[in-house]
């Protein structure tokens, strides 16, 4: 349920910034840490799933 939880709250971020598409509504991300922190927590929620999965290296 918490896993679910953090792809849910992922997509929603993912998808209200400016970073994959433009869009008028997006938030554009202003500074390199934010961009860092987004970056450390998806690949954090991936590396968790491949890990419990038995893919990860």
């Amino acid at each position: 349920m918490a896993l679910g939880d953090e792809a849910k709250a992922l997509t929603i971020i993912g998808n209200s910034l400016n970073i994959r598409h433009s869009e008028v509504s997006q938030e554009i991300i202003e500074r390199s840490e934010q961009l860092d922190w987004l970056f450390v927590r998806m690949f954090s929620f991936v590396r968790l799933l491949l890990d419990s999965s038995g893919r990860g290296a």
